[in-house]
């Protein structure tokens, strides 16, 4: 993949975005994010990092 530039990808499957398109298309705004404490082993986080 990391060879790969911008010019080999196909787009061939998908249809182009038209005025009609614009003018049925809706913001989606993905609710907040909610903070989440807790506590863990070192050896579990150590083993998460990696």
């Amino acid at each position: 993949m990391d060879a790969q530039g911008d010019q080999d990808i196909d787009y061939s499957d998908i249809p182009e975005l038209d005025e009609d398109f614009f003018k049925k298309a809706r913001v989606m705004v993905p609710p907040g994010k909610k903070q989440l404490t807790f506590r863990l082993d070192a050896n579990v986080l150590e083993w998460m990092k990696a």
